[in-house]
């Protein structure tokens, strides 16, 4: 099954029946604390599906650029933010699409990066830490953690292509 076809409407109805607004609203404020120590304010919703988190960081002051590859995810998340003028989206396979290095900061929460093939995985992982400019922070959540970055685990800096990470490792909780 190809991407735009797993992530489509049927994926849509699944996905939004399990996360609840509270949820959103936490995993928001995780966000907006994290981000706040992005060297700028442009942050990129990596895989952004409806932009759930787009509204409480744009209010917070962040520009916020989403990109999925669901038409009908883009299309929801401007009709829900059409007023709002600290968001933009882009429609893209980000499997295949680089994006260019001008991010402060970028996430990738819940299913977007681990449930495809490891090479798949890797190259959007890749592609996620390449929109971000130097000093930037990378927040990525994911229901695999053995892919793509396994052997990270248990260090506090990683060098992936050229490019040095602090890691900071934490457990997926409710608050």
């Amino acid at each position: 099954m190809k991407n735009k076809e797993y992530y489509g409407v049927p994926y849509l109805i699944r996905y939004n029946s399990v996360i609840s607004d509270d949820e959103t609203r936490v995993q928001s404020r995780f966000l907006d604390s994290v981000m706040k120590q992005a060297p700028n304010t442009l942050l990129l919703d990596f895989c952004c599906g409806t932009g759930r988190h787009m509204p409480h960081l744009s209010e917070v002051g962040f520009f916020v650029v989403g990109a999925d590859i669901n038409k009908e995810s883009i299309s929801l998340a401007k009709k829900a933010l059409r007023k709002n003028t600290r968001v933009s989206f882009l429609n893209a396979d980000l499997s295949k699409t680089q994006i260019p290095c001008m991010f402060g900061g970028a996430y990738s929460l819940y299913t977007s990066i681990g449930t495809a093939s490891k090479k798949i995985n890797r190259t959007m992982f890749s592609n996620l830490l390449n929109a971000i400019v130097p000093d930037g922070v990378a927040v990525i959540d994911t229901i695999n953690p053995g892919l793509p970055y396994q052997k990270y685990q248990k260090e506090k800096f990683a060098v992936f292509q050229g490019k040095k990470y602090e890691i900071q490792h934490s457990p997926c909780q409710m608050i």
